[in-house]
């Protein structure tokens, strides 16, 4: 053993690149499922949306979810608001619903803050999006006004269940704000970030943007990277075959000498 080692004394160089070789081939192997498993849940199941904070949003839909949190402040400084314009714009060109609403824009940020950003947003968002959607705010509005005097309710009766959160007092906001973010852990447990994005993804549709696209978009994005990633592997796995015919070669001559 030792004798065949010492004859791999003037093939070294090769030997290194084989091993290094070896190493990317077992790397890109090991990433290829990575990528399909992105694909599948990113590209079809979320349309490709990858973040729960949304590019763009309304801004009355950022004001109803600026309601069940207490980070307005964190989350607003990651926006630009843009109001609606009259004149056909580049802007109302990407974003149809500037013709008749306001919009928020992300800011350019980094990873860590759009990981925390995400963190921040992503119950207040769902809580909202519940809230507008006419059965659960009947339920919850009946709830709400079961016990209230006659003359209140039908002042009551006549705004959103949002409204009439806006208006309570913060302590029983916070306590219904945390009653619904129980309920959603319970509920979704670690598919919280999957359904926020279902919510995102509605928000895009609202706002006139091409969802499909989006989506058309990440697979192609991702498929790309799975064919470099496959073609680094055959290279690898070529370079590998060459290196090693070169030193065997070289070390049945030394060893027949």
């Amino acid at each position: 053993m030792l004798k065949l080692l010492k004859n791999l004394k003037k093939t070294w160089i090769s030997v290194v690149f084989i091993v290094i070789l070896l190493c990317v081939q077992a790397w890109a192997d090991l990433t290829l499922p990575d990528y399909t498993s992105k694909i599948v849940n990113t590209g079809i199941q979320s349309g490709g949306i990858e973040q729960v904070s949304p590019k763009v949003i309304r801004a009355s839909t950022m004001e109803n979810l600026l309601t069940f949190t207490t980070n307005q402040d964190e989350i607003l400084n990651h926006y630009t608001k843009i109001e609606k314009q009259g004149l056909e714009t580049n802007k109302e060109n990407k974003y149809p619903i500037l013709k008749t609403e306001d919009i928020y824009e992300l800011k350019d940020i980094t990873k860590k803050e759009r990981d925390e950003l995400n963190e921040k947003i992503a119950k207040p968002l769902m809580i909202a999006n519940m809230l507008t959607q006419e059965e659960a705010q009947a339920r919850i509005k009946a709830q709400m006004l079961e016990n209230v005097p006659e003359e209140q309710r039908a002042m009551l009766d006549t705004m959103s269940v949002i409204q009439i959160l806006q208006n309570m007092p913060k302590e029983e906001l916070a306590h219904f704000v945390n009653t619904m973010n129980q309920t959603i852990e319970e509920n979704l447990g670690t598919m919280v970030d999957q359904a926020a994005i279902s919510v995102v993804k509605e928000e895009y549709q609202a706002i006139g943007l091409n969802t499909d696209a989006i989506q058309n978009r990440y697979i192609i994005k991702i498929g790309l990277q799975m064919l470099g990633i496959a073609l680094i592997s055959m290279v690898s796995a070529i370079s590998i075959m060459f290196l090693s015919s070169k030193v065997a070669a070289r070390l049945r001559k030394n060893v027949t000498r």
